[in-house]
């Protein structure tokens, strides 16, 4: 991957054309920078955009959850946590933000909070099932509530891991977790009934997780990202890894985050983030690179808007978020 001129990228290179690096927010074939966003003071946490809405959401650790209008990318509105926000999650017309023990829900159509829930620990991940939402927690936990009837209304804890939740998601009927001690645990999204474990996934924290048709993604701060796959039995196995034929990367970044999207031409990509403060795309299923974004600070939050919008979200550890969109116009 080439790399980027860090002086260009905050606008601040004085050799121009003579700079040996290269001053370009990506080379991406196809995707450009729209805008960034730079009303958070602290890192960013946690991005989403509800489907079918104009409004994107952000949370960091400066304790705030602020909307913004997409249309004219200024902020519409900013609400104070009593802590760093942790965790963010979008559904069914519905924000969720994790701060300390607090569970928190906004009703995008009415903009207001209406709903509030106590963990039974810090709030590290969230994740929205239907008319579920699931926390992944400091304590090992995974936890849900129902929201359906008006009230976040606990169902108690599906799993736990020996070590904290550090990465979630929700997929057909199941919670995928993962954990800081590289375990992956797989459970009922109503019931809790565990249906598949994995002691060793990586040999690094889980910093993601991510259904992909019939798989599982997973990625890690070991560098290593890997593709799971259902066993007759209903347990998985490992079905690729990346990079191949590595059983340790040395001086490899870790990856931190990352996210599904799909290109103008409708086909799928793996977005995601490492320490080195890149973001590199890779198309799927063949993980070839397709080219990197880049930001002047580690990149520890990813996400992707709603098909249709073509929109990819990166949140930085300096509170930057900024605003990639897909385009067959950027094609030559």
């Amino acid at each position: 991957t080439q790399r980027a001129c860090a002086y260009w990228l905050e606008g601040s290179c004085r050799y121009g054309e003579r700079c040996k690096f290269l001053h370009a927010a990506t080379t991406v074939t196809g995707l450009a920078l729209l805008t960034t966003l730079k009303e958070h003071k602290e890192s960013i946490t946690g991005i989403a955009m509800v489907p079918d809405s104009a409004v994107l959401f952000t949370g960091a650790t400066d304790g705030t959850l602020r909307a913004w209008d997409c249309n004219s990318g200024t902020v519409s509105d900013t609400l104070r946590l009593e802590g760093p926000v942790e965790a963010l999650a979008s559904g069914f017309g519905w924000i969720f933000a994790g701060a300390g023990h607090e569970v928190l829900a906004w009703n995008v159509k009415f903009s207001q909070q209406t709903l509030q829930a106590r963990a039974p620990g810090n709030v590290n991940a969230l994740a929205v099932g239907k008319g579920l939402l699931v926390a992944g927690l400091g304590s090992g936990e995974v936890c849900a509530w129902e929201f359906g009837s008006g009230e976040l209304k606990s169902t108690g804890t599906l799993s736990k891991h020996p070590s904290a939740v550090t990465a979630l998601t929700v997929a057909g009927g199941r919670v995928y977790s993962g954990s800081r001690d590289g375990s992956i645990r797989v459970c009922e999204a109503e019931t809790g009934k565990s249906c598949a474990t994995i002691v060793k996934a990586h040999a690094g924290e889980l910093t993601g997780l991510l259904c992909w048709e019939s798989f599982l993604l997973s990625c890690s701060l070991d560098s290593f990202i890997k593709v799971w796959a259902a066993t007759p039995a209903g347990t998985l196995e490992n079905y690729f890894t990346f990079p191949e034929g590595e059983e340790e990367i040395v001086g490899r970044s870790g990856v931190t985050g990352m996210c599904g999207s799909v290109d103008s031409d409708g086909k799928p990509v793996l977005v995601c983030s490492y320490r080195d403060s890149t973001v590199k795309v890779y198309g799927l299923p063949s993980f070839e690179e397709r080219g990197a974004l880049f930001s002047s600070a580690e990149v520890i939050s990813l996400s992707s808007a709603a098909a249709g919008n073509n929109l990819v979200f990166s949140g930085d550890k300096q509170g930057a978020v900024k605003v990639w969109k897909w385009s067959k116009d950027l094609i030559k």
